[in-house]
This record gives structure tokens, sequence and C-alpha cells, in this order.
């Protein structure tokens, strides 16, 4: 059997920009090269208790439209893009039976569902490492560590204080850079996701 090829991973969850991606500025910096990967877990577009949704048909054609603008930006920069819909961990799976998956770069996530997804990756891929970004915060956690007992109460004070003692932090140019890494054969294609697929029926805004 012929060695896998190591490659690292760009999982988007829910930070789609490609402007000021913290870890798609990082993950450009190494030398191995990488497959950008969305996957629409289908366990989130399960009816939940009561028959209630997560996510309605509008937010979801939405998202669809996201995607896909993902997808030309990518494509735009010739990073290679994997656009599945199942159950994450089973498409890390089918990814790291053809890759020898070296690193992932995401979102840090904080709320327990977020975390059980990433722990189930990770009963799947366990020696594989994580690099993590704070894209979803104005402020990153480590800025206020330490100092909550110095915060003001008040919104008010503490834009105040923010307006004048913070520096903002220079943007990542992520959107700058082009693909510099050797190209790969995924051997996986990507799936054709419409509404139906995610459960609701197709329409058209007005």
């Amino acid at each position: 059997m012929s060695e896998k090829q190591k490659i690292n991973i760009l999982w988007f969850t829910k930070d789609l920009r490609i402007r000021d991606n913290e870890s798609l500025y990082r993950i450009m910096q190494e030398d191995l090269p990488f497959l950008a990967v969305y996957i629409f877990d289908k366990d989130f577009f399960k009816s939940k208790q009561f028959g209630f949704r997560k996510i309605g048909k509008f937010r979801a054609k939405f998202l669809l439209e996201s995607v896909l603008d993902l997808e030309k930006s990518l494509d735009q920069k010739k990073i290679p893009f994997l656009k599945k819909f199942g159950k994450t961990q089973t498409v890390f799976k089918q990814i790291s039976d053809l890759f020898e998956i070296e690193k992932i770069f995401c979102e840090k996530e904080w709320t327990q569902e977020e975390i059980d997804v990433e722990n189930e990756i990770r009963t799947v891929l366990p020696t594989v490492k994580w690099s993590k970004s704070h894209s979803q915060f104005l402020l990153k956690p480590e800025f206020v560590e330490g100092k909550l007992e110095t915060m003001p109460l008040l919104f008010t004070n503490f834009r105040q204080k923010i307006e004048k003692d913070l520096e903002i932090r220079n943007e990542f140019i992520s959107d700058e850079l082009f693909y510099n890494k050797s190209l790969f054969d995924l051997k996986i294609k990507n799936d054709d996701i419409t509404l139906k697929t995610l459960g609701f029926d197709d329409f058209e805004s007005h």
C-alpha cells in the first residue's frame, strides 16, 4: 500500500469569510498542502423535540448561498474545497482514509453541541493536531483574562474604556494570499446540496 499524502484541513463552520480569516491566514503559513472543508451536518437539520428545527428555510437558503459564495472565493485562489452533506465525523473519516491529516485549522467553539461534534472527530482522528482561532469575538479571551475584577459593570463605561485604550489589531491578510501548495487528487466528489437535501421545499424570494 502506498503511503498516504500528508495534508492539513481548513474546517469552515460558522465563519465563512476569507477576508480577515485567522485560520485561513495561519494554514497558508504551513508547508503542507491543505483542503478547505464545509459540512452540512445532517444532525443539525433534523427535526428536534416538539417538531421544531434549529434552522428555518430562509436561513437554510442563506446558508446555501453563503457556502456557494465561499466556494467561488476559494476557487479564485485555487484552494481545494470539499462540500459534503452527512455526519461530520464520517466525512473526516472519509478524508483520512485517503490522506494523512496532520492538523485541523478551525474556529474555537464554546457551546456543548459544537464541542460534542469536535469530540466525535477526535474519536476517529485521535492523533490529529488542532489550531483554533477566535474569529467570532470582537475581543479575544486573552484580552480580558485576569481583568474581570477591574472590568466596568456598565456597558457604557466598558465601551468608553475600550474606545480609549484598546488597540485594534491589523487584519489578517488572508484574502490577499493565493494557494501556493502542491496540488493533489482529492478523489472525493462534492455533494450537490439543495434545500431539498436539507429537508426544505424550494422557494423563490420576493
